[in-house]
């Protein structure tokens, strides 16, 4: 978690244009991620979703189907 944060922290501070391009299903760090940016794109049939942290550990869910992993 400290590795995001220092992350989204940066990211709001860089004078470097930020965007992000949302596909798919988009949640947790990578929505954190992408509501940090100066620009953010939105693909047809892109989703936003959580932000909070999940219950499930990371790396599972990393490794998981994207559909399943909600």
């Amino acid at each position: 978690d400290e590795d995001l944060q220092s992350l989204l922290d940066h990211l709001q501070t860089t004078k470097v244009s930020t965007g992000a391009v949302l596909r798919g299903r988009v949640t947790h760090g990578a929505a954190a991620l992408a509501l940090v940016c100066q620009k953010i794109f939105v693909l047809p049939n892109a989703q936003w979703g959580e932000v909070v942290k999940p219950e499930q550990e990371w790396l599972e869910m990393l490794a998981s189907d994207p559909d399943q992993a909600m």
